[in-house]
């Protein structure tokens, strides 16, 4: 439920947007923990001439996730890492974020990116898009959306030794993706802390590829704009500046 404020005032947000939306969505910290942004990770979905932005959060509707997404993200020239990164896609919600029991399911995992060229990465987990399951309709509490979440690591220490349970996933194979857990593959090899963080909201959809239905979804109720940083709340005797908490 969302609180009583930002129902009466939705043109909101901190003065740390977007990072804030991690906290809003509940990203973190059921994918991440705490972190110091270092950089923004720019993902961007295309087919043919239709392009979808990740923009932390917005709705992207299944059938665009068929193929991975273009990546990029400005270094850090004053890192003391090796200048490898790994890069892992994972969706906290399965079946459904209220009953997340086999959470995460993890979508792609690269590692050993140089600086920010994909094509020089290794594949550890080959890419596979996000079909959810539709909601059943008896269920009036089920939560149909799923954050599907990236998360972008710096390897300090050098290349990865993968261990045992490091098995190679290739596409169109679903054993071994469920009940990930990216902090746990982030402890086992010694990766440094996360640099950046972005992600989208999905949920089941039956429209054709090619459908001319309106733009998939509305925007979740904390994807604000606004470079406030504070709200107006309604009150008895006028409208009054209150400092937005989180």
């Amino acid at each position: 439920h969302y609180p009583l404020r930002r129902q009466r005032q939705m043109c909101i947000r901190d003065s740390d947007y977007p990072y804030s939306h991690l906290r809003y969505s509940g990203v973190l910290p059921d994918v991440i923990g705490s972190f110091i942004p270092m950089t923004e990770l720019k993902l961007t979905y295309q087919t043919g001439d239709i392009v979808h932005p990740v923009q932390y959060g917005k709705p992207i509707a299944p059938r665009w996730l068929v193929y991975p997404p273009a990546v990029s993200f400005d270094l850090n020239p004053e890192s003391n890492s090796t200048g490898l990164h790994t890069l892992i896609m994972v969706d906290p919600d399965v079946p459904f974020r209220d009953v997340a029991t086999n959470a995460e399911r993890v979508h792609w995992l690269i590692y050993d990116m140089m600086g920010n060229d994909t094509r020089s990465a290794r594949t550890l987990i080959e890419y596979e898009g996000v079909w959810p399951r539709s909601c059943n309709e008896s269920d009036d509490l089920c939560l149909k959306e799923h954050r599907v979440t990236f998360v972008l690591f710096e390897q300090p220490h050098g290349r990865l030794t993968l261990h045992e349970e490091d098995v190679h996933i290739a596409a169109g194979i679903d054993v071994g993706r469920l009940k990930f857990k990216t902090r746990d593959f982030a402890s086992r090899h010694r990766l440094d802390l996360h640099i950046a963080v972005n992600f989208f909201e999905t949920w089941y959809d039956d429209r054709p590829m090619h459908s001319n239905d309106p733009p998939f979804g509305q925007m979740p109720w904390w994807h604000v704009t606004d470079t406030d940083g504070s709200l107006q709340e309604d009150t008895a005797d006028g409208v009054h500046e209150v400092k937005d908490e989180v």
